[in-house]
Parts: C-alpha cells; structure tokens; sequence
C-alpha cells in the first residue's frame, strides 16, 4: 500500500495566490516533512511576508502583512521561478533570484519570457546571464503571452487574478501540459476565468 502526496509544484500556484490576495487557501494533501525540493516554496513565502500553517496533511495560505521583496537562489528550484516572480511583482521593494540560467533551456526561455511578461504588466525588472531582478508594486492588466509553457501560464493566471485591471493570457492552454484541471481549480476558488475563441 502506498499514500501519494500531493504535487508541491502544482499546488505553488494557489500558495501564491493565498499569499498575494489575502485571502486564505488551503491545499490538501501536502506534507509538512516532504521529500519535495519544491516544498522550499513555503520558507520563501514567509520570508516574503506571507504566513504559511501547516495542518495535518494540508497547507494554508494568506498574507498576514505587507509582502516584500528577498534575495533567493533558486537553483535548485527551476519550477517555483515564475510563481515566486509573480509573487515578488506584488511586493514592496527589490527581488533578486539567482542562479537561474538553466531557465533558458525550459519549454521557453523562462529566464527572459517571465521578465518579459511582467514588463508589459508594467513591473520593473532587469535580467541578468543568471538572475533576475523584479521591483514589486501593483502589476496592471495587459495582454501577456504564455510562450507555450504550462509553468509561465499558471503564474502569469495568478498575476492577473490580482492586477489591476484585466488580462488576456494567450496561449494559456499550455497548462494541459501538467495540469489540465487548472482553470477549474482556479473557478473554484471563485476567479473569473472566461475561455476567448
């Protein structure tokens, strides 16, 4: 008999979205003691400012103050990059995430592709050979592309949830990559989610 825990990746996402808006969310099936590098995603999140509670089996997320900007290396965590980015866009003060130029070699070039949808929700940035740099404020709505990456699309989803104004994410159906369940997920957590032809 085996117990499957739940993906730390995936739930990253909603994490961050607990974390950006306030509002509480809960992921089941996580544990505290995973063996998951991805699980380093909830130190981040409090180093920010978030506040991260573990229960029994399940993780809860929301902000318990103003957020803001760390320096992280995430070298060992390529997947957590657009999501912590997004989060950082929203933070008070400077972001640095280094060692990250394996990002280039993603389904897209995550490393520019991030710092370049960000730019046109007007978040400051710089981009390095291996970092990235983003100055938080209050990211706008714009129309943003998803460059066929399923992690890009989730991420650039939360940005829009809470930009200020709406977004159009183009290519957006990359999620079906690794989560094809995620626009439902995200509907019913209540966000308006509308599919364009």
């Amino acid at each position: 008999r085996y117990q499957i825990e739940g993906d730390y990746s995936s739930a990253a996402y909603f994490l961050a979205a607990g974390v950006i808006g306030g509002k509480p969310v809960t992921v089941n099936n996580l544990k505290k003691d995973s063996v998951q590098g991805d699980c380093h995603l909830l130190n981040i999140l409090a180093e920010m400012g978030g506040a991260v509670d573990h229960q029994k089996g399940s993780v809860t997320a929301h902000r318990s103050g103003g957020l803001k900007g760390v320096d992280i290396d995430l070298g060992d965590y390529p997947d957590l990059v657009p999501t912590l980015a997004v989060v950082a866009a929203f933070a008070a003060g400077k972001t640095k995430i280094t060692n990250i130029a394996h990002l280039r070699f993603k389904e897209s070039d995550r490393l520019n592709d991030t710092v370049s949808e960000l730019n046109k929700m007007g978040v400051k940035t710089e981009v390095g050979d291996d970092t990235m740099v983003i100055y938080g404020g209050k990211p706008r709505g714009a129309e943003i592309d998803a460059h066929h990456d399923h992690r890009l699309a989730m991420s650039l989803s939360v940005a829009a949830l809470f930009a200020d104004g709406g977004c159009i994410i183009n290519g957006a159906e990359a999620v079906t990559k690794s989560y094809p369940a995620f626009f439902s997920d995200l509907l019913k957590l209540g966000a308006k989610v509308e599919e364009l032809s």
